[in-house]
């Protein structure tokens, strides 16, 4: 017996209960994020979800490993004049972003993910389009350096997270968005029939069309390669505290701006205020601490007790119980530190040092990749074990449903923005008890150059609250949030999180957008017949007299308008649409009584 098979089979002797467990396991991995059959294809999001609960569909789907390989897939949506939309392996937005249309082509880069080459003496790191930020921060880090930033979920692609300016939070340096840290980057573009359909542009730190590239809602091409810039290795330093919300306005601004990666849970409808006091210190300050906070897997039975006690609040407008859950959700917050943990197990106490990979971001649902999607006992349309393992956002359980937006409010605003935030929950304190367990999550988006990006220091005001799995259903003082929304980016020029929920509140964006002409010049240069828009990236950036408000009966109701009827909200169940009770101009569906 040679050493290799004797090894092989001590392992099957030694390890038979540990691989029974993975088997067992195996319907973990959630089902692929495209389904394609005879007749075309399908596409889900995180939630299986879309905004406006109609399908997403696509005549084909490719998945390339390889420059090349993608270079093939643009040349052919091209030469058939087909739609072309490229998606991450997980594909979370919430927008109809990705909706390619029934005769489109969705490029997927799930496969296209295995280069991750460091420079150490350039201090860059050089990634394909599909790789995860968990493998990029480890791979930098195993050169002794730093990607100062990240999502709080570190399961996001590289081409992902810069197309839709997904972020961190500081206002330091280059600042909290991902994409500011791009230096360089190869991009697969629509070309003439006598140079194959298809060409690679190279773009590096000083082309204008970079500061296009860099932020594209995926609109100018097929993103093949990208190049980040790195730092030399840091830690950080975590000291979280629960506050009372009281003159959070006033001292708002210094906090955010006096400590580097800042962010706040602000838990309105309980008046307390979590601020997350982060700064870096140096490798050798003492200290092994890690970031578990969220995104692990849990059991189906949790998952699906979770969402059931949620619908069992909203049925029976029980604010009383939610808000001692939300409440209860609060101090569990403070009692476990947020996840930071002092030796990787254990929280002892603040502050919290450990390396920046491995506090800047948390995650664990991405080990369960759907590249290992072709087990066919992973794509059964239910799971029926309660204890099986699985990601929450699984479409194969009944998990909990929500409306997720990001709005953006310049900081030099965000004063009287929260002033009139508490001037609205004074009226139904416990109303905003139904925001998800985080509360009105704040963060900071420092200036950008990207012409997509902010043209001054924003905050965010992210709001995540329940929503019906089923269509043009009212969510009991739904009300309250729209008045919210609308206040936030009509009064305070706040604009959304383009990857995130928004719905009609999306309409106008592009006028607000200061850069937007120029973004549209480098647009018309590489995609000139807009193969890679579709009707939804039209619509935000006011193209092709595409719209992105749909009026139409209960359209309120799923964010698809702004009210001007009762008819668009839901008369039949006592909501008429009614102008907002401190921000006048808002238009919202609120309960007769």
């Amino acid at each position: 017996m040679s050493p290799l098979v004797k090894a092989c089979f001590l392992c099957l002797v030694t390890f038979s209960y540990q691989v029974i467990k993975i088997q067992v396991l195996a319907c973990s991995i959630p089902p692929p994020t495209v389904e394609c059959n005879g007749s075309g294809c399908s596409l889900y999001n995180n939630q299986g979800l879309w905004e406006d609960h109609s399908p997403c569909k696509a005549a084909k789907s490719l998945f390339p490993t390889s420059e090349a390989q993608l270079v093939a897939a643009v040349a052919e949506g091209v030469k058939n004049k087909q739609k072309i939309n490229v998606i991450s392996g997980l594909a979370h937005s919430h927008t109809r972003l990705a909706c390619v249309g029934e005769g489109g082509l969705i490029i997927s880069t799930r496969d296209f993910a295995s280069k991750l080459s460091v420079d150490k003496s350039a201090q860059t790191i050089t990634v394909d389009p599909g790789v995860i930020f968990r493998d990029l921060l480890d791979e930098a880090a195993k050169a002794d350096l730093a990607f100062p930033t990240s999502t709080s979920w570190d399961g996001v692609s590289a081409a992902g997270s810069i197309s839709t300016g997904a972020h961190g939070s500081g206002l330091v340096g280059k600042g909290s968005a991902i994409n500011e840290y791009v230096v360089g980057m190869r991009l697969v573009v629509p070309a003439s029939a006598s140079e194959g359909y298809a060409r690679v542009i190279q773009l590096t730190e000083g082309d204008e069309d970079l500061k296009a590239a860099r932020f594209s809602l995926g609109t100018l091409g097929a993103i093949s390669q990208i190049t980040f810039a790195l730092e030399p290795m840091f830690k950080r330093s975590v000291s979280l505290s629960l506050e009372d919300d009281a003159g959070l306005e006033d001292r708002l601004e210094s906090f955010l701006r006096g400590t580097e990666f800042a962010n706040i849970y602000w838990y309105v409808g309980h008046a307390k205020a979590f601020l997350g006091k982060i700064d870096r210190v140096s490798v050798n300050t003492p200290g092994n601490g890690i970031n578990k906070s969220s995104y692990q897997p849990n059991t189906v039975a949790k998952v699906e007790q979770s969402a059931a006690k949620y619908d069992a609040y909203e049925a029976n407008e029980d604010l009383v119980t939610l808000c001692n859950d939300t409440g209860k959700s609060m101090n569990n917050r403070v009692a476990t530190s947020g996840g930071f943990l002092n030796d990787g197990e254990n929280f002892t106490g603040y502050p919290v040092v450990g390396f920046n990979h491995l506090m800047q971001a948390a995650g664990g649902c991405q080990d369960y990749h759907q590249k290992r999607d072709n087990q066919s006992s992973c794509t059964i349309s239910k799971i029926t074990d309660q204890n099986q393992l699985i990601c929450s956002w699984d479409r194969r359980v009944k998990s909990r449903q929500t409306f997720d937006l990001e709005i953006r409010v310049p900081l030099s605003r965000a004063r009287e923005a929260i002033i009139d935030v508490k001037k609205i929950r004074d009226l139904n304190p416990n109303a905003l008890c139904a925001l998800e367990g985080s509360g009105i999550v704040m963060r900071t988006i420092k200036k950008s150059e990207a012409f997509l990006g902010p043209p001054e220091d924003m905050v965010t005001f992210e709001v995540i609250y329940y929503r019906y799995r089923k269509a043009y259903v009212p969510k009991f003082n739904m009300d309250i949030y729209q008045e919210i929304e609308q206040l936030l980016i009509e009064k305070y020029g706040g604009n959304l999180h383009w990857g995130k929920s928004g719905g009609h509140l999306f309409d106008g964006l592009a006028k607000r957008t200061v850069n937007l002409p120029k973004f549209l010049m480098v647009k018309k240069k590489l995609d000139p017949q807009g193969l890679f828009s579709n009707d939804w990236t039209d619509a935000l950036l006011g193209l092709r007299g595409k719209k992105v408000e749909i009026l139409k009966k209960g359209c309120a109701l799923e964010k698809l308008c702004k009210c001007r009827e009762d008819i668009h909200c839901a008369p039949d169940k006592g909501y008429l649409c009614k102008p907002g009770q401190i921000w006048k101009n808002a238009r919202v569906c609120r309960k007769s009584n």
